[in-house]
């Protein structure tokens, strides 16, 4: 996978939830998801930007996910995803660096049960204020899908990551990966390779250019 164009942008390390979505009088009454994949919601910092999309939408391969999807037996405490953590790694001319804070899934501020209502609400309620959208009018124009790839949220940047924008010839990588499998140094080995991620691991590696 590819990024580009480049304007002061950032890797954004996330879950992405590939959910299915069920309607009943053209409101969505439930999210349920199926697989989780490394994800890499890519920002640029727009100045004068006033909406989200802005500086999320921003050109052709501005987003990565990973192809290996991690599925999910059930959304709650004592799932699967409750021994997986993110990680976030920048390679620049040989030099492996973390990007972002390697986090607990399970530590986002909503997960499980309180994020799909979140989510339900907003899918429902948001309206077009603001930085916000309205979601349900962009559902209604894309016919109501029975799916949807949902990314909940970047963790924090290291202090390299503060401070240090992408340029071509970098490599963004970001990992979700099983903590009772994988050590973080065998993340970081993985992530330096080339070779196919494992179970366990869903891997997501960018070439900038």
């Amino acid at each position: 996978m590819l990024i580009s164009p480049l304007e002061r942008t950032r890797i954004e390390p996330e879950v992405a939830l590939l959910c299915d979505l069920a309607y009943e009088a053209e409101r969505v009454v439930r999210v349920t998801p199926r697989a989780a994949m490394a994800h890499n919601d890519c920002s640029i910092r727009r100045e004068g930007a006033k909406k989200i999309s802005e500086k999320k939408n921003w050109g052709p391969e501005s987003k990565g996910t990973a192809r290996e999807a991690i599925e999910i037996d059930r959304f709650e405490p004592g799932g699967v995803l409750d021994d997986y953590r993110i990680a976030c790694f920048l390679l620049r001319k040989g030099t492996l660096h973390d990007y972002g804070v390697d986090s607990p899934v399970s530590g986002y501020s909503y997960m499980y049960a309180q994020l799909l209502d979140w989510l339900v609400e907003k899918l429902n309620e948001q309206v077009d204020e603001g930085p916000l959208e309205n979601i349900a009018d962009w559902l209604a124009i894309a016919d109501r899908p029975a799916r949807a790839l949902i990314s909940i949220g970047a963790t924090r940047y290291t202090e390299y990551g503060e401070t240090h924008f992408l340029e071509p010839g970098d490599t963004a990588i970001v990992a979700l990966y099983d903590a009772r499998r994988f050590e973080p140094d065998a993340i970081r080995h993985l992530a330096r390779g080339e070779e196919p991620a494992p179970a366990g691991l869903s891997l997501l590696r960018q070439q900038v250019v």
